[in-house]
Parts: C-alpha cells; sequence; structure tokens
C-alpha cells in the first residue's frame, strides 16, 4: 500500500475530486437559489457577496435590501435583491470616488 502522505499523484487526484465536488456543490446551491422567490440572509450574502452581520446591521439602522418576516424569519424577495445588485454603481477602477461621496477642500 502507498504511503498516501507522500505520493504527490495521488494528492493531486484527491484534490482534484475535491475540487469537482466543490464545483458540483456550488453548482446546485446556485441553481436552487435562483429557482427560489424568497431567500434567508445565507441565501442573500451569498448572492450578493454581502456579510450576513452587514445584511443584519443594515435591518437595524434602516436602509439596505428591503426584508419581509414571515414569523420570527427574516426573508429577501428575490426581485428586490436583483434590483438592489441593479442598482450598485459599475466601477472601473477601486480608487474612484462614489458618486454620492462629498469631497471637502482641503
Amino acid at each position: 500500500m502507498p504511503n498516501v502522505a507522500k505520493d504527490p499523484i495521488a494528492a493531486a487526484e484527491r484534490r482534484q475530486a475535491r475540487h469537482r465536488r466543490l464545483a458540483a456543490h456550488a453548482a446546485h446551491a446556485q441553481q436552487t437559489i435562483g429557482a427560489k422567490a424568497l431567500l434567508n440572509e445565507h441565501e442573500t450574502s451569498h448572492v450578493t457577496g454581502r456579510a450576513v452581520s452587514t445584511l443584519q446591521k443594515e435591518r437595524v439602522i434602516g436602509g439596505g435590501i428591503p426584508f419581509v418576516k414571515i414569523g420570527r424569519q427574516v426573508r429577501y424577495r428575490r426581485e428586490d435583491v436583483d434590483t438592489f445588485l441593479a442598482s450598485l454603481t459599475p466601477r472601473r477602477s477601486t480608487s474612484e470616488a462614489r458618486p454620492d461621496a462629498q469631497h471637502e477642500a482641503a
């Protein structure tokens, strides 16, 4: 029996198999999320790239993506998430000023 830790070919095959499993899981999750009308905060975080804690904070202080509560459960309508993403200003550089930022003269 070959030493698994020292066999680079076996290690590479295990990594490839793991990557295939993760890619299949991600594709399945994306299809499942894409078909849903209501998303929970974890799914919304995945779709928008925003942290769950950011979504929670925005619910407390106001602003952010509109949400609905069903009992104690928080849900985001898919169309509200899509509208939020469409409203983001595209940029060509991370150094571009935000259009809504006010610059003070020094």
